[in-house]
């Protein structure tokens, strides 16, 4: 099955992942969908390396 709409892939260390997450912010985006694979694994990366360095995040 294909995705429908726009997507887009952000990958690297939590550093990079977090700027790149940090522009979207910037620029006004408030909600995003996230996914990996295999997601729990991803999910838990993401919620350590990622998360903390947000000080503002509501789900």
């Amino acid at each position: 099955m294909k995705r429908k709409g726009a997507g887009t892939a952000i990958v690297g260390t939590p550093d990079q992942v977090t700027e790149a997450l940090q522009d979207y912010i910037d620029a006004g985006v408030s909600h995003l969908v996230l996914s990996g694979f295999p997601h729990a694994d991803e999910a838990r990366r993401f919620g350590r390396g990622v998360l903390p360095r947000f000080t503002k995040v509501t789900v």
